[in-house]
């Protein structure tokens, strides 16, 4: 039973989590052990102003499981995951309580919010600006209904967070959202929560306690902040002024842009090397992010928990300043699963679409092969290898691939790659010159006059000869593209 109310002057606490699909079994479970530690850690903990806490777990619907009131130490939390995760109504339940008196009444201090989430069912970023998405309806109402002096606190853990919808949440340029990868940073991320509602329970004003030293406790590489918003495209008066449409680099016109698709296997075959490749995507991503031409980058995991499951981490979409990805291993190797998906990521392209790049990661063992011959000629058959390396855009695009796992076999990465490509083999410093150069080539392409015409990259500058794999070792006498 909660212990009776007996002052209106008291600090209110929100902690709301993702217990659906974009968190799963695995997180779920994590996040029930965090808050009931929560719970064992501050129940009866002495301060100056009391705390009152109300846990919402959300799923299919929000999940109260502790209305707003004091920690008795008896709040046990057993969630069990669902199949959605419907952040917008549990904004919703929040911003209700947050405007009903008998919660929160007036003379209560500013309220704190934690949230924290994986992919939303119910909303999504869709690439729009943070300061767009903060102006929607769910996330302006529940700013308005914790007033202007909350804090608002936000990570994101599962399958593909969206930190711009957290950040949204958080809706401050200066706080970002903090990125989880395992226990290890949930445990540091409730630690910090916890003590800064100690520092404000122990302050005679505990509206003056703010969030500090985000960064030195968790480090540059785990906090994403907002994107700027985008500067305005020119009008057709500025245009006009100025003589017209200016060319891009490279002599291009305006429309043209670069995409980029990046494979990523993520089965339990890459376990050793997730880390260095997470690392090396995200080098990637600052590059291109440098790069002063419009390249847009889309992510497709594949190995995310059945035989079939893929993901797209990130939509084709310009690269964000400070986004960074974090890949964790689960599942097979489907790889017809994912070049399906990459074809399926075609139909969605924008008009003024240059060749595309496409890079694979993978061991190149599908566990969806359905084919019993595993020649070179077999595999280009296979419906999925076929109709990337047969049809239009990825026919003409540049495709290079590279091997990572635990078994690789080959001959699937070289049938994916374009001709004269060879497959780059893993070793301790290989996934980093290998993303390197891939950057390299993305650059070199966007500032030619003909980006089309740049098909191959030269990978023998940076690699021996016994790390690289050409087609030709696997083609039989007469073999015809």
């Amino acid at each position: 039973m909660a212990i009776a109310r007996t002052t209106d002057r008291f600090l209110p606490v929100f902690i709301i989590w993702d217990m659906g699909s974009g968190a799963g079994d695995r997180w779920t479970e994590m996040m029930n052990e965090a808050v009931n530690r929560m719970v064992d850690e501050m129940t009866g903990m002495d301060s100056k102003v009391p705390v009152e806490f109300c846990f919402i777990g959300y799923g299919d619907r929000p999940h109260v499981k502790k209305k707003m009131s004091a920690l008795t130490g008896r709040e046990l939390v057993n969630f069990e995951a669902e199949s959605q995760s419907n952040l917008k109504q549990a904004l919703e339940q929040v911003a209700a309580f947050a405007k009903d008196p008998a919660v929160i009444p007036s003379d209560a201090f500013s309220p704190m919010a934690i949230l924290l989430g994986g992919r939303a069912s119910d909303m999504s970023s869709a690439g729009r600006p943070t300061s767009k998405i903060a102006g929607d309806a769910p996330f302006k109402d529940i700013k308005d209904a914790l007033g202007p002096k909350a804090v608002r606190l936000a990570a994101g853990y599962g399958d593909g967070p969206d930190f711009d919808l957290l950040n949204a949440f958080i809706d401050d340029a200066s706080m970002p959202a903090v990125s989880i990868d395992g226990e290890a940073a949930l445990s540091k991320f409730m630690d910090y929560a916890a003590k800064l509602i100690r520092d404000k329970a122990s302050s005679d004003d505990p509206d003056s306690v703010v969030p500090s030293g985000l960064e030195g406790t968790f480090g540059k590489d785990r906090l994403r902040y907002r994107a700027p918003d985008p500067v305005p495209e020119p009008t057709a008066s500025s245009k006009e002024r100025s003589g017209g449409d200016r060319p891009e680099p490279g002599g291009r016109r305006e429309g043209s842009y670069l995409p980029v698709f990046l494979l990523v296997d993520t089965s339990y075959s890459m376990l050793e090397d997730i880390d260095k490749v997470s690392s090396a995507v995200n080098e990637l991503l600052e590059v291109v992010q440098a790069i002063d031409a419009d390249v847009r980058v889309c992510i497709i995991r594949f190995g995310c928990g059945t035989n079939w499951t893929t993901e797209v981490v990130k939509p084709l979409s310009e690269v964000r300043f400070g986004e960074r990805y974090f890949f964790e291993v689960n599942g097979y190797t489907p790889l017809g699963s994912v070049l399906r998906s990459l074809r399926n990521q075609f139909l969605d392209m924008p008009a003024g679409a240059l060749q595309p790049v496409i890079i694979l990661i993978s061991d190149g063992s599908p566990t969806d092969y359905e084919l019993k011959d595993t020649s070179m000629e077999s595999i280009r058959k296979w419906p999925p290898m076929h109709d990337i390396i047969e049809k239009e855009p990825s026919k003409s695009a540049m495709r290079a691939s590279m091997a990572i796992g635990q078994e690789i076999d080959e001959k699937f990465l070289l049938a994916f790659n374009s001709d004269g490509i060879p497959v780059v083999q893993s070793s301790p410093e290989a996934i980093g010159k290998f993303f390197k150069k891939i950057g390299e080539a993305i650059e070199e392409k966007m500032g030619l006059e003909d980006a089309n015409g740049m098909k191959t990259i030269d990978f023998s500058t940076d690699f021996s000869g016994k790390e690289l794999v050409f087609k030709r070792m696997y083609q039989p006498r007469g073999w015809m593209r």
